[in-house]
């Protein structure tokens, strides 16, 4: 614990139980749980790694702005299974049981590939 100036103690994001860390990184958006989560501390990454915490792989929100010609901006689905499925499915080592797909942005590749691990 740090000492606070206030005279109280203070508990690091560090110091809480790996289970509630991945609690709440299930929580966060895509982005922040892949790009920012593994790179604030040791602990956190070691948390973002663990297979437990991507037994519950939600798809559905993985969209990324696109932007036109024109200025006008999308919301769109990349394609899944070139580009985030292996990751994911790296990550949970055979601890997955649950994988929600975007509507109508799946292909029978992003089915064989899962289901071909």
């Amino acid at each position: 614990m740090t000492p606070t100036s206030n005279g109280g103690d203070e508990q690091g994001w560090g110091s809480l139980v790996r289970e509630v860390l991945i609690e709440i990184f299930q929580r966060l958006d895509w982005q922040d749980r892949l790009l920012a989560v593994p790179l604030v501390c040791k602990w956190w990454h070691a948390a973002f790694c663990d297979p437990l915490g991507w037994r519950c792989i939600d798809l559905r929100k993985w969209v990324v702005t696109k932007t036109f010609d024109d200025g006008c901006s999308s919301l769109v689905h990349p394609p899944i299974a070139e580009k985030l499925l292996p990751q994911l499915l790296k990550l949970a080592t055979n601890h997955v049981t649950t994988i929600c797909f975007p509507p109508g942005n799946t292909t029978d590749g992003d089915h064989l590939y899962v289901a071909d691990r």
